[in-house]
């Protein structure tokens, strides 16, 4: 018996002591004053009834409250551990030219002339249109200055500038895309980027978290080896990711990123192709916390 129903059967005693002790009293003191058995008898029923009215109310409630005690669920919390390494599916990049020539028009020709090259040159390493955007274009005068600031600022040229973002889960081809580009006369290179598609976020926030919850039902049927309690339902869950953010972006360290230069320092002799560009690996984990009802 458990130290609480000993405690409420202690009080029923109590109760019980007090009630006959008063009942009687009460039957003293009218046998006192009256001197008639008839209403003794009478007396002394009514307060039995009395008795036994609060014995029977003190019953239920010591029923109720064991009742209460039975109903708790025995519970056990405890937290399983995913973990996945992988490298990128993705990377991103920026190539762009810059040409300077007398007049507006002679800079976009010779613009759009080189850029169509540099275009063409990603073609042939399997590059689709919708891997390739323009993403910004320019053309803006350039401007000879009066070292005396006597004069005003006059027009000496102008200059055009193309830049196109690539975004291809073709990671691998990483420096032969840069290494095409320029060779085709890019002067300018920012990048590369190395992320996780959303396809392969999806897959791999599964994976972590199934191995997670699988690592923490194995820890609870350890816990729970050699008793009387096993597993007989899930009471709650909850979910951290750690080793990176699910939206992962990595730079790499190229050699050659960002590139600025004029086109002719690119294509120079001294210019040596960009080594193999590699995006590494990260290692990504899931905490999974669930509290098991036990039976």
């Amino acid at each position: 018996m458990s130290e609480t129903s000993q405690s409420q059967r202690g009080i029923v005693y109590v109760v019980l002591a007090v009630a006959v002790f008063a009942a009687a009293i009460a039957a003293y003191s009218s046998v006192s004053a009256q001197s008639s058995m008839a209403s003794v008898a009478t007396q002394t029923s009514s307060v039995a009834q009395s008795i036994s009215t609060q014995t029977s109310t003190i019953a239920e409630s010591l029923s109720d409250s064991a009742t209460d005690t039975t109903s708790e669920e025995s519970t056990l919390t405890v937290a399983g551990l995913g973990s996945v390494t992988l490298a990128p599916d993705m990377v991103s990049l920026n190539l762009g030219f810059d040409t300077i020539a007398p007049t507006a028009q002679e800079a976009v020709q010779k613009n759009t002339e080189t850029m169509n090259k540099i275009l063409e040159s990603l073609k042939t390493l399997g590059l689709e249109e919708k891997e390739v955007k323009t993403s910004y274009f320019s053309v803006y005068p350039q401007y000879t200055y009066d070292p005396e600031g006597k004069n005003a600022p006059t027009i000496s040229g102008y200059q055009a500038s193309n830049n196109v973002n690539i975004l291809t889960k073709k990671a691998d081809r990483t420096a032969e895309i840069i290494d095409n580009a320029i060779s085709a006369g890019a002067n300018r290179v920012d990048g590369p980027y190395f992320s996780l598609s959303t396809e392969a976020q999806k897959n791999l926030r599964n994976e972590v978290i199934e191995m997670a919850k699988k690592d923490a039902e194995e820890t609870a049927n350890t816990v729970l080896a050699g008793t009387a309690h096993s597993i007989k339902g899930v009471k709650s869950t909850s979910i951290s990711f750690g080793g990176y953010p699910i939206a992962y972006l990595e730079r790499a360290v190229s050699g050659i990123s960002p590139v600025y230069a004029g086109q002719a320092q690119l294509q120079s002799a001294a210019y040596i192709p960009p080594p193999p560009v590699l995006p590494g690996e990260q290692q990504v984990t899931a905490t999974v916390t669930m509290t098991y009802i036990l039976g």
